[in-house]
This record gives structure tokens, C-alpha cells and sequence, in this order.
């Protein structure tokens, strides 16, 4: 659903896992298993179970006993020029962080929003979408949301996040690519602390394919009001990514 910005590897398209695709896909991870069902030319459903610490000799651990998440998505594609997929993750979530992939480090979203509470139950919902308006031109967003249950006591959280990403493919020669993408990564609403407020991800990067196999990247990450904080500055990022591709 992000056709030009979604970049698996981290190295061709956008500069950071949140303007790359919803943070919906980064709930859970470890071994596991998924699979994509075509139900027609335009239809796809897609399901997939994943398990964390499955090898770990800790308690409430294993495949079916510890951390996991089961993922569940259908995706209409009308044609090739446009898409939308909607989205549920479940989740249990024991130690670590929701929007980590699993690796316990490499956070989307505040801290508020990825640690609610220890042991916890998230319910997740998100849908997401493109169009090309030319082969020159794409829109791509996405809106979700997630309720976390807190399994220690009671109480619940309420996270959000949503982005609205522009492609400018081939912007200047072929194999270039600008992109713009303005958001919020997953934020706790209604935040029990003294600071709630909206913090947002805006993103610019322009990709110069300076050979076949090398390319260069500039770009800008700007975040506001770190930490869900407007007393807190915002963090100006400046990169520049060199590719190589072999």
C-alpha cells in the first residue's frame, strides 16, 4: 500500500520505518509463519501468526504461551494505479515495547505509546492506501489504531498514528525519487502524565541515482514536541544515504 516509499531493506526508498508503511506492521515479531490467499484478480486476504522468545526458558514463553501476534489483512487493488488494505493485529505482549518488530530497540513511536504497561492485550486497526495519479506522481496513507489492556491490573491506553506520504518518481531522470511524508507515529491519547501533546513526524528526502548501482540520498526527519512534550525541542535530523546495489 506505499508503492514507491515502502522500502524492506531500509536502503532505497524512505529514509525511516514510519514513512515507510504503518507502524501496524510492526507489532510482534520473531519465527513464525503467514501466507497471502488470492480470492480474486483484485482481492487478496493475508494471515500470519508470529511468536517472540520462543526460545526463551523464562515463564509464559514458547510458540503458543508467550509473546505473539496474529495478523489478519485484505487488500483490494481495482487496478494497478491504486490499492487499499484493511488491517487487525492481535497481540500479547509480556516484556518489550508494541511497535518494535520484536527487537526490543528500535521503537516507532513515544515511549507512552510503546510501553503502557508490562503484561498487556493490543487490539490493533488500520487502514491503508495509494493512488498514482501518474506515472510521475503518488499518494500513499494510512490511519490505525490501538487499544493496549493492561493484563497486570486494569486499565487501558488508547494509541494512535496516521501519515500522508507524496512519490515524485523518476523527479529529474529515471530511477530518482523525491518524497514528502507528514504524520504522527503512535502516540498515546489521553495520556495519564501532565504532557499530551501531539507530536509529528515530517519527512523530505530526494534519492539521485548517480549510477546504476550507487545512489545518493538527502533528506530532512523533523519531529515535534518529542515525547508527546512541547516544552521538550524538536529534533531536526539532517542525513545523507548512499546505496549500493550489487
Amino acid at each position: 500500500m506505499s508503492p514507491y516509499l515502502e522500502s524492506a531493506s531500509g536502503g532505497g526508498r524512505a529514509l525511516t520505518e514510519f514513512a515507510s508503511s504503518s507502524p501496524i506492521y510492526r507489532i510482534g515479531g520473531g519465527a513464525g509463519g503467514g501466507i497471502n490467499y488470492k480470492l480474486s484478480d483484485q482481492l487478496v486476504l493475508s494471515l500470519g501468526y508470529l511468536a517472540g522468545d520462543h526460545a526463551s526458558p523464562q515463564p509464559d514463553s514458547g510458540f503458543f504461551n508467550g509473546q505473539y501476534s496474529a495478523f489478519g489483512q485484505i487488500a483490494w487493488n481495482p487496478n494497478k494505479n491504486s490499492g487499499i488494505g484493511l488491517t487487525y493485529v492481535n497481540a500479547y505482549q509480556n516484556r518489550g515495547a508494541i511497535f518494535d518488530l520484536g527487537s526490543g530497540f528500535t521503537l516507532v513511536g513515544t515511549e507512552q505509546a510503546n510501553t503502557p504497561f508490562q503484561r498487556m492485550i493490543t487490539n490493533s486497526y488500520g487502514v491503508e492506501a495509494f493512488y498514482k495519479f501518474s506515472p510521475r506522481f503518488a499518494v500513499n496513507g494510512f490511519f490505525g489504531y490501538t487499544n493496549a489492556k493492561n493484563l497486570a491490573s486494569s486499565g487501558s491506553a488508547d494509541i494512535w498514528y496516521y501519515a500522508l506520504g507524496l512519490a515524485f518518481p523518476d523527479l529529474g531522470k529515471q530511477g530518482n525519487l523525491g518524497g514528502i511524508v507528514v504524520g504522527a507515529e503512535p502516540y498515546r491519547g489521553g495520556n495519564p502524565v501532565p504532557a499530551n501533546d501531539l507530536s509529528l513526524h515530517i519527512e523530505g528526502f530526494y534519492k539521485y541515482q548517480l549510477t546504476d548501482n550507487i545512489a545518493i540520498t538527502p533528506g530532512v526527519i523533523w519531529l515535534t514536541a518529542p515525547a508527546q512534550n512541547n516544552e521538550n525541542q524538536d529534533a531536526v535530523i539532517g542525513t545523507v544515504r548512499t546505496t549500493f546495489t550489487f
